[in-house]
């Protein structure tokens, strides 16, 4: 299970007040109490884009006073894949109860509720849909994994109902959350508590790192060998706090990359300076490093490109300040340079850097990273001759 389930009985009565009331006397606090003792992660409204209920990787709740709305309250759930990560659909209301499944939910139906998601609110979505479908209500109905449709049953059927219905939500499958361009920061506060406390920034490292091969079916596997490593895919993890390994495994395939239309993986690494912020607000400010803003690169590399041509035809270019590799990443702006990347940044972080241009097909065995070295030499080369470089 990807959230915490406690078979609380005695708390069934507070479902069963609540689908038993009229739509006058509904008192939304008794459902939402009977949840929270089954989920400890159960959260709603501004905590979860304003559903009823949220437990995220697991279900959405819909609460509706008439049961005649229970068709609304089901779109209105379904609409909310939009910003929500979740396989089930509740929807509750006087005298009924039930779940549905979205995998088992025709493409043709999602697809519309989503392209609708897209301007209108989901109470808004859930009512014009339920208009539209309303002859199909039974068809709807049918593909329910649970339904109760009865409030007038003696209390001890009622306990059995909610029983079933217990055991149905359980068994619900449990998906993976997605990890965007607009939450990673959000996650990187988690991830850096698997790692040394006094070096954050190798989560940053770590989350670039699995960043190619994180996905819905990726298998996080600990090292027997090394009790600081495991391994994602073809990609190494290092500096695990060894007692937190289990934890980590369990943190990982809880979640998984995603992009949405027109995104790249390397929007992830233009956002560099989101990922060092997350885990470490202070570090960027008391080095010294400002990244130079991706738009402003875009820029740039058209400048040069309009005025020089393609110079990485006969020159090789030096970017004796790397960043987060913003300059000279040109996957978006095609400028094929040739080029050193020379910088002064922790080589944890450096490392980063190399990945992102390992991970475009163009950049690939095009370019040298050069990093710090002890001695400091080959970096303050801009005041010296080639000879002495």
């Amino acid at each position: 299970m990807g959230s915490t389930y406690r078979r609380l009985t005695s708390t069934r009565k507070k479902l069963i007040e609540y689908i038993s009331q009229s739509q006058e006397k509904a008192d939304e606090d008794k459902i939402i109490q009977y949840f929270r003792s089954l989920y400890t992660n159960f959260s709603r409204q501004e905590d979860a884009k304003r559903a009823d209920g949220y437990v995220p990787g697991h279900f959405v709740l819909e609460l509706k006073g008439k049961k005649s709305d229970w068709l609304s309250g089901f779109f209105q759930g379904l609409s909310y894949k939009k910003d929500l990560d979740f396989s089930l659909i509740v929807v509750a209301s006087e005298g009924f109860l039930a779940i549905w499944d979205t995998k088992t939910l025709e493409d043709f139906m999602l697809s519309e509720v989503l392209e609708l998601s897209q301007s209108k609110a989901p109470n808004t979505v859930g009512k014009e849909l339920a208009k539209k479908y309303k002859n199909q209500k039974d068809v709807i109905l049918k593909k329910s994994i649970f339904e109760f449709n009865n409030k007038f049953l003696e209390e001890t059927s009622l306990s059995m109902e909610i029983e079933r219905f217990e055991a149905t939500l359980e068994k619900g499958e449990v998906i993976r959350l997605k990890v965007t361009t607009e939450n990673f920061g959000d996650i990187l506060k988690e991830l850096k508590h698997f790692f040394d406390p006094g070096d954050p920034k190798k989560a940053v490292r770590a989350f670039y790192n699995m960043l190619f091969d994180w996905s819905e079916n990726s298998e996080l596997r600990i090292s027997n060998k090394n009790p600081d490593q495991a391994t994602l895919g073809s990609e190494y993890i290092k500096g695990l706090i060894p007692g937190k390994r289990s934890e980590f495994k369990k943190f990982v395939e809880k979640y998984y990359i995603y992009l949405s239309e027109g995104e790249n993986k390397d929007d992830f690494f233009a956002k560099y300076d989101v990922a060092l912020d997350a885990v470490d607000p202070e570090f960027r400010k008391k080095h010294g490093i400002f990244f130079t803003d991706l738009d402003l690169s875009k820029f740039a590399m058209w400048f040069v490109r309009k005025k020089l041509g393609n110079i990485g035809d006969k020159y090789l270019v030096i970017d004796p300040a790397c960043g987060s590799g913003n300059l000279v990443t040109n996957w978006k702006s095609p400028l094929e340079l040739r080029h050193k990347v020379v910088s002064e940044i922790q080589a944890d972080l450096l490392y980063a850097v190399e990945k992102r241009m390992k991970g475009d097909a163009w950049h690939n065995g095009r370019f040298t990273v050069v990093p710090k070295v002890e001695e400091n030499k080959g970096l303050n080369f801009l005041d010296k001759s080639a000879e002495n470089i």
